[in-house]
């Protein structure tokens, strides 16, 4: 999802952020300009929850099973991710994303 998901609040891309100790934060997503101080409004989710929000929206769209398939799929996961989504736009205030396929 790393480069897919972009800011709702200026529209740049939403880094992907490792967390030496995952059991305080997960692994998560955060907009490079707010963690510039180039905007004030903070714009992060969670790799997990994030990697749900795609997968189901994929189901519902496209009736691809990709939620069934082992978790280590990752690989199998993110090619069949980016040769569907164009872009997903994460709106932090309202908690919700906006995917565009490419259809």
């Amino acid at each position: 999802l790393s480069g897919l998901i972009l800011c709702g609040i200026c529209n740049a891309s939403l880094g992907y952020n490792k967390t030496n100790v995952s059991a305080k934060r997960p692994d998560f997503f955060q907009c490079w300009k707010y963690a510039k101080g180039l905007h004030k409004g903070s714009c992060s989710i969670s790799v997990s929850k994030a990697e749900r929000i795609a997968l189901t929206s994929l189901n519902q769209v496209l009736g691809l099973d990709l939620l069934s398939s082992p978790d280590d799929d990752y690989e199998t996961k993110g090619r069949a991710l980016r040769s569907i989504v164009k872009k997903i736009v994460f709106f932090r205030l309202e908690n919700r994303f906006e995917i565009y396929y490419y259809l």
